[in-house]
């Protein structure tokens, strides 16, 4: 476990992890309430977490998970010990994987039980990092290098935009041709970069 995530905040500890289901198990003490049950937050942080791991195994090499949806059920309160979470999936397509996890107490008893929704998607590149650089982080890891991408698309579209200025004001002139005494007009119109102003031509009054 990265050292400073909130997993390790909160005294998660994995223990077992395969395509069949996974495993972790936390403490109550230093994760409660304050009328001293464990909070249930806490055990939709253990859902999550362990529910994440597992879906970034099934996603594939190359290839990262995204929750989208998580719900809890509270079914009892936990006041001591450690609360054990065991993670299988439910159903695993191309593109999402629903996985079910049940939290039991010490003694066994059914604590929580959430279900977890991730997309499965390919993994964008890790900033500063050349090639693929494999999947991030479970738990939303792949938003950074999605704002990465956004911000450099914004800022070169930026770039596109001044490049495409108005370069002039509408301004109209006239002149009179001195070889034939027909008057010609000519419109200054607001024009692009690269863009080819067009005369227009008109008969003189008298």
């Amino acid at each position: 476990m990265a050292v400073g995530t909130l997993h390790e905040r909160m005294g998660i500890v994995f223990t077992e992890i395969s395509m069949e289901h996974a495993v972790a198990r936390m403490p109550v003490a230093g994760n409660t309430q304050p009328y001293g049950l464990l909070h249930g937050g806490a055990s939709v942080v253990l859902a999550e977490g362990l529910g994440s791991f597992l879906a970034v195994l099934l996603a594939g090499p190359g290839r990262a998970a995204v929750g989208v949806d998580i719900n809890a059920t509270h079914h009892r309160p936990a006041t001591s010990g450690w609360v054990t979470a065991v993670a299988t999936p439910i159903a695993v397509g191309r593109t999402t994987a629903s996985i079910d996890i049940v939290i039991t107490d010490d003694e066994g008893r059914r604590t929580c039980t959430c279900r977890f929704t991730a997309q499965l998607r390919d993994a964008p590149p890790r900033r500063g990092a050349a090639g693929n650089g494999g999947a991030p982080p479970p738990g939303g890891g792949a938003g950074g290098g999605l704002r990465t991408t956004q911000s450099t698309t914004r800022r070169s579209r930026r770039r596109k935009v001044s490049r495409s200025a108005v370069v002039s004001a509408p301004i109209a002139r006239s002149c009179t041709r001195p070889t034939t005494g027909e008057t010609v007009s000519s419109i200054a119109r607001p024009a692009l970069v690269g863009e080819t102003r067009r005369v227009r031509r008109s008969s003189g009054s008298g």
